[in-house]
């Protein structure tokens, strides 16, 4: 093995080391939005099954005229789906998401590094070494993004919108559902 070779594998490893020490304070930050974004995410998961049955209903309604499945198993997709990204997201905020996977990774990272040191593993070998570290990369990245989203993300971004607009003009206001107004207009006499 030449000693570029053992130099990458050196490198690969105290890289792995180093990922493993960050993936407790990155816990430390996670956990403190597990709880609301589980929350958060039961209510989405709740608020669209509700939404589903009553779209449900309207196909089962279409279905019966038309005799076509193919909607009724695209909405259903669509809400697997929808629930999968949400379950993702709550998942990289747990431990087993923010903490273990990675730091098995990692270790498995350091394992074959210093087995191809030990043993004069050849270049390819490098990449057997790397995709492990890659991974332990990828769950911090996505924990980090998760905690980033249940950090910057309001509650009333998942409740429904309505908005106010006047027919001659004026400024157009939107409002979530949870906020409280006071609505306040001072009639004006419009020129025709």
């Amino acid at each position: 093995m030449t000693v570029e070779i053992s130099t990458i594998l050196q490198f690969l490893a105290v890289v792995a080391v180093g990922l493993m020490s960050v993936t407790i304070p990155t816990y430390a930050l996670s956990i403190t939005y597990l709880a609301r974004e589980t929350g958060s995410t039961l209510r989405e998961i709740r608020r669209r099954r509700e939404v589903l049955s009553e779209r449900l209903e309207a196909l089962r309604e279409k279905l019966v005229k038309e005799g076509s499945t193919t909607e009724i198993e695209a909405e259903i997709n669509r809400f697997k789906l929808e629930e999968k990204h949400l379950r993702d997201r709550q998942f990289f905020l747990t431990v087993k998401g923010a903490v273990v996977v990675p730091l098995v990774l990692c270790l498995s990272c350091i394992s074959l590094s210093v087995y191809g040191i030990v043993e004069s593993a050849d270049s390819s070998f490098l990449i057997l070494a790397a995709v492990p570290l890659l991974g332990a990369l990828y769950f911090l990245w996505k924990t980090l993004e998760s905690v980033e989203k249940a950090a910057l993300r309001p509650e009333e971004k998942l409740l429904p919108i309505f908005k106010i607009e006047f027919d001659k003009g004026g400024q157009a206001l939107t409002y979530h559902e949870v906020q409280s107004s006071k609505f306040q207009s001072w009639p004006e006499m419009w020129e025709r």
